[in-house]
């Protein structure tokens, strides 16, 4: 795993938005926004159910790839189903003011060159534009953000 650096003027640039990978769920590349006003990162994800795996609480979602369209409108392949542990819980307040606790896991995210671990809430991101936002606890200390800029560390690949 390649570690962005920590602080200092050598940090890297990224845009607004960046295409990211999480290597672990088998998900990429997304469209992320790099929200520094958000202080908590999430993911689109539908029909979560819980498990038990090991004694460890688990859940299985689906991640609708095709945009904003429901999985139960999605083509094959559109939808993958993902397994993660559970980490916890989370209370957020979304943009709206509204709070909801939502659940929490931890897994690596690729951005550009650099591969790092994040939490991630899971919630309905369906009115948004994109299915994933990165907020500070993620960004924080690994790159600056040029709000002007989209894509600039990372390409589709």
């Amino acid at each position: 795993m390649v570690e962005a650096p920590r602080r200092g003027p050598e940090l890297p640039v990224a845009g607004w938005r960046e295409w990211i990978h999480l290597p672990e769920l088998g998900l990429g590349p997304l469209v992320a926004k790099l929200d520094t006003g958000a202080r908590t990162s999430a993911l689109h994800a539908e029909g979560l159910a819980f498990f038990e795996r090991d004694g460890q609480r688990h859940v299985r979602f689906s991640v609708p790839l095709a945009g904003r369209r429901p999985c139960v409108l999605a083509s094959d392949g559109a939808c993958p189903t993902v397994e993660a542990l559970v980490r916890g819980h989370q209370r957020v307040r979304n943009s709206g003011g509204i709070d909801s606790d939502r659940v929490l896991i931890e897994t690596p995210c690729r951005l550009g060159a650099w591969t790092f671990p994040i939490q991630l809430t899971l919630v309905s991101r369906a009115r948004m534009q994109l299915p994933v936002l990165l907020g500070r606890r993620a960004l924080g200390g690994r790159v600056w953000v040029d709000s002007a800029r989209a894509f600039a560390l990372s390409s589709r690949r």
